[in-house]
């Protein structure tokens, strides 16, 4: 059966602030094993069509994201009010796996096709009185790909 993994940007895989994007710890890892595994990959997000690909292309240049997932680019427009996995053209729900870190996005009936991801902060190294102890590592990633295995087949 055909895998389509749908992608949230901001939160799940970076944030963005004061003109700096924070890719999430593991991405790049990360986003090398969905290309690899599932047949289809989309990005599904409240950033316009060009400022995910813009994000994503600056990433791709400092080698974090692969360039198989920007030609095409898949961009999922759907109605801005949650993210409907409907409006993902070609596929059926079954075959669709969403990650997303914003809960009220998620259409009810839907939850199953969701896995939920903790919102990314990039730990912060200073403070108004200096240096601060560095925060433990994000792993959500690395804890979400192990929930892709656990939920899916892979039998290419």
């Amino acid at each position: 059966m055909k895998q389509i993994l749908i992608l949230d940007i901001e939160g799940t895989l970076l944030t963005t602030g004061a003109g700096t994007i924070h890719p999430r710890p593991g991405l790049k890892a990360f986003l090398e094993f969905v290309v690899e595994n599932f047949d289809e990959i989309g990005f599904y997000t409240l950033l316009n069509h060009q400022a995910a690909k813009a994000i994503l292309t600056h990433l791709s240049k400092n080698d974090l994201v692969p360039t198989q997932l920007l030609e095409p680019f898949n961009y999922i427009k759907g109605t801005g009010f949650n993210k409907d996995l409907t409006y993902v053209p070609g596929a059926t729900l079954d075959q669709i796996t969403l990650i997303d870190d914003s809960p009220s996005m998620i259409v009810k009936g839907q939850e199953d096709r969701w896995i939920q991801i903790r919102s990314f902060v990039p730990p912060s190294r200073t403070s108004a009185f200096g240096q601060v102890a560095a925060e433990a590592e994000d792993t959500e990633l690395q804890r979400v790909t192990e929930v892709i295995h656990s939920r899916i087949p892979f039998g290419h």
